[in-house]
């Protein structure tokens, strides 16, 4: 078995094998973004058993005879060929062989015919109940999936024994595509690409990431030149709308009345779009860590997925010089601000990073982020109220050594934050690109600061 396509899925392969290998009946639906490796984690798991079936966009006739003519095909059973092409009928007889069923792209199901849902609950009921049948039902569309397979509502809602939501790798898991490369380079591959392994697979790991990008982001006929478009057209019917927003945002409009005046829009036509781009994970609501998620007015929306923000940071307004044959010209822009880019996914990383040794020194905090009041910033925050504790983080990505003043300034910013007793402990955390002078590390030293590098953050990933 070759492991390699499946860097940080152990855990969703032995899920999946524990339902395969358990006596009684199970209806699985595996749902997440497209090219996060859905497909691939199935077949592993199926290692040739059973139906694994891939629906297209076709009509609901066509679909069912498809179906019907590939599980005959697949499990060489001549009887299937002859049946109906009727969704019940097939399972009716499917059921008695008891095998691992898995429809892919359901919702074309429901988009062909929007009674699908209704027919497998009756399905699951009538023919499946009982039996050793385990019938996975995987989707892309997550809007799709989470409206009629998964929502409380939804008539297969109450029909399904477990779940799987296959979500991005983590900043770990990207150095096991390119062995070679730095941990700068790691952190621009992660800039650009995310954790989609289809996007990581497109670059080459003996070319420099340079390279990589210009052919694999900035190249008219590359994949990933149109990916965010066919990513958007799959979730909304009115792709155009959310793609506005995504500009807007990445152009630095992050306040939801920044978005609505530059759309001209009232707040109650554009909650919704931002709510959905939200449960997708393009987008999230960052909130100071000392406030109510759900009271707070100080939120800011940023693109959390990194494949889209590199797309609308640089792709998008590069678009002219790009179909116009001067990708390098692009490619130009990029390595003059590619640094400022990468501050905030550096934030990002150093909190992954940070929650891993949390754990390995068996430390709890209620809510890690970040926090702002006024002028000041702090890119690190968390919190333990039952400790009384809080830490507070600063990430630079510079290439000069942190002086002391960076470290002399958390302390200052963190006497600012109104949370906690007075007797409330505080932790310290600084992570320097480049390291630290003399003077600062001595400075640390003396106030129990923690020090991360590249170095040593690649170590804890480790």
């Amino acid at each position: 078995m070759n492991y390699a396509n499946f860097i940080n899925r152990e855990e969703e392969l032995a899920y999946l094998r524990e339902i395969l290998s358990s006596s009684g009946f199970q209806m699985v639906p595996v749902w997440g973004r497209r090219r996060v490796g859905k497909t691939t984690l199935l077949s592993v798991a199926l290692e040739g058993r059973g139906i694994y079936f891939l629906a297209t966009e076709k009509s609901a006739n066509d679909i069912t005879r498809q179906f019907r003519d590939e599980a005959s095909a697949q499990l060489a059973d001549r009887t299937i060929a002859a049946l109906e092409p009727e969704w019940d009928k097939l399972f009716a007889y499917l059921a008695e062989l008891g095998i691992p069923i898995v429809i892919d792209e359901f919702p074309y199901l429901i988009s062909s015919d929007p009674s699908v849902p209704s027919v497998f609950q009756k399905i699951i009921d009538t023919s499946l109940q009982g039996t050793g049948t385990k019938l996975f039902l995987c989707g892309s569309s997550v809007r799709m999936m989470e409206t009629h397979v998964l929502d409380y509502r939804a008539p297969l809602y109450g029909r399904r024994t477990g779940q799987l939501h296959l979500r991005p790798m983590k900043f770990a898991d990207i150095r096991h595509f390119f062995p070679n490369y730095s941990f700068d380079d790691l952190v621009r591959v992660y800039g650009c690409s995310g954790g989609i392994p289809m996007y990581l697979r497109q670059l080459d790991p003996a070319k420099g990431f340079w390279a990589n990008l210009e052919s694999a982001f900035f190249n008219p006929h590359s994949i990933l030149y149109a990916e965010a478009d066919f990513l958007l057209k799959e979730e909304f019917s009115n792709a155009a709308t959310y793609r506005t927003i995504l500009e807007h945002i990445a152009s630095g409009r992050t306040q939801m009345g920044d978005i609505r005046s530059a759309m001209n829009a009232s707040k109650s036509d554009i909650s919704p779009y931002l709510a959905h781009l939200s449960s997708l994970g393009l987008v999230v609501r960052d909130i100071p860590a000392t406030e109510d998620p759900v009271r707070s007015r100080r939120g800011s929306y940023r693109i959390s997925d990194n494949y889209m923000k590199f797309h609308f940071r640089f792709v998008m307004p590069g678009k002219s010089m790009i179909e116009s044959g001067n990708p390098s010209g692009v490619l130009e822009r990029v390595k003059s601000d590619y640094d400022s880019y990468l501050g905030p996914v550096m934030e990002d990383i150093v909190r992954e990073t940070f929650l891993r040794w949390s754990a390995g020194e068996r430390l709890s905090w209620d809510r890690v982020g970040s926090w702002w009041y006024g002028e000041e910033e702090m890119d690190l925050l968390a919190l333990s109220p039952e400790r009384d504790e809080m830490l507070c983080g600063e990430v630079k990505w510079s290439r000069r050594p942190l002086p002391v003043s960076e470290a002399r300034a958390l302390i200052d910013k963190s006497e600012l934050v109104r949370w906690g007793s007075e007797a409330r402990k505080v932790r310290y955390l600084i992570f320097s690109r480049a390291g630290f002078t003399k003077s600062c590390r001595e400075f640390m030293a003396e106030n129990d600061i923690i020090g991360w590098t590249p170095e040593m953050l690649t170590e804890i990933l480790q």
